[in-house]
């Protein structure tokens, strides 16, 4: 959230160790750190069965969450929360578009099979609002 990034003014958020780090019910934080590097931390601020805590407690500004985007997006949107990385994961889960071969050519179902697909890649497209990145201090110039 904004206001645990201001309680933590000047840390890189990319060194996500530095910051509290929320439990999800799935401990993906294991898979992040196996995949982009670094060691999870032995204790987390808090753990939490239920994503939609675990976004609440994130909101909140208790530690930093790893979240599917379909859920986070429009907490990010509205500036609830803030992407710390632009890297990402791939998510555990799928979506499927299920109906009877006998469908597969009525108009409707074409239609609305051409709609879901192309919403699904402008919602894939469109851009995560990012942290912004710490300030670094400037060095005064000493006058004498």
């Amino acid at each position: 959230s904004p206001g645990l990034l201001a309680r933590f003014p000047g840390r890189d958020p990319d060194e996500l160790t530095a910051l509290p780090l929320l439990r999800d019910p799935s401990d993906r934080w294991r898979d992040w750190f196996a995949r982009f590097g670094g060691a999870p931390t032995r204790r987390y601020v808090a753990s939490f069965n239920d994503t939609e805590t675990l976004h609440r407690a994130a909101v909140e500004g208790m530690g930093v969450a790893l979240a599917r985007m379909t859920m986070a997006r429009p907490m990010l949107e509205h500036g609830r929360l803030v992407a710390l990385s632009p890297r990402r994961m791939r998510a555990d889960f799928s979506h499927y578009l299920v109906y009877p071969p006998r469908s597969e050519h009525h108009p409707a179902l074409v239609a609305f099979r051409a709609w879901l697909l192309d919403e699904a890649a402008a919602y894939a497209r469109a851009p995560v609002p990012e942290a912004p990145r710490p300030r670094r201090k400037r060095r005064s110039a000493r006058t004498g």
